[in-house]
């Protein structure tokens, strides 16, 4: 599933499907991805499960005092179409939101997405549903990413190469992502942690929805804290 998307209209090229482009944030973070993923395989196979009990979220090991698998469950992956489906998205998107915050309140949401998503997981799959598991991967993160992108470029068109006659407005998409992941999750979410998606794509798109737009591009200390509080009090 590749996209592409139409932002003429606002004088921004997007991505140029022939020649990418990666931005620094997001070339970082792709390969730090697959360098945690490649160190997986290896735990895995001199470990067995314990590497991913250590630094995946699980509700049961967050209680016991293991805070820091908030942060570092979303640079793991359940296999290798795991990693490659939340890369993909995050390549065609990321660049672009990337430029349009800064790098640093990029890096900031991406992260703050992420760890917002795992949170959600928590609560609702662990303590409401009273299902415990272990949850990995970077889709609260990315899908935070898409969200950021519909909040600044609602009304722009993405096309699926594959299906190019098939084009849908980044608002619509979002809306259709969060819908399946809010119907999942009453339904039962399968072994996908939808709860991580639509928190994550939640906080995504509010936090990019409180930053004015004359400010896109810059990085100052003071519009990056300001960002974040005002995220904060527009998602809880």
């Amino acid at each position: 599933m590749v996209f592409s998307y139409d932002m003429s209209s606002w004088g921004y090229s997007g991505i140029n499907i022939m020649k990418p482009r990666l931005t620094p944030v997001v070339k970082t973070l792709l390969i730090a991805n697959a360098v945690v993923f490649c160190l997986q395989l290896v735990a895995g196979r001199l470990m067995g499960p314990k590497f991913d009990m250590a630094f995946g979220l699980s509700t049961d090991f967050v209680l016991k005092g293991r805070i820091w698998q908030v942060a570092t469950y979303m640079f793991l992956h359940h296999g290798l179409w795991h990693l490659f489906v939340n890369m993909l998205l995050f390549f065609f998107f990321g660049p672009d939101v990337e430029e349009m915050l800064g790098r640093k309140r990029f890096l900031l949401m991406y992260l703050g997405c992420g760890m917002l998503g795992g949170v959600g997981w928590l609560f609702i799959t662990g303590m409401i549903d009273g299902e415990y598991g272990l949850c990995v991967g970077a889709s609260g993160a990315v899908l935070g990413v898409l969200g950021a992108f519909a909040a600044m470029f609602p009304d722009h068109l993405i096309r699926f190469i594959l299906l190019p006659f098939i084009a849908i407005r980044a608002r619509t998409l979002i809306i259709g992502i969060a819908a399946f992941s809010v119907l999942a999750i009453v339904l039962g979410g399968g072994g996908i942690a939808h709860a991580a998606h639509v928190v994550g794509l939640s906080a995504g798109y509010f936090w990019a929805r409180s930053i004015p737009r004359w400010s896109f591009g810059t990085q100052s200390s003071e519009s990056l804290t300001s960002g974040f509080r005002q995220w904060f009090s527009n998602f809880v």
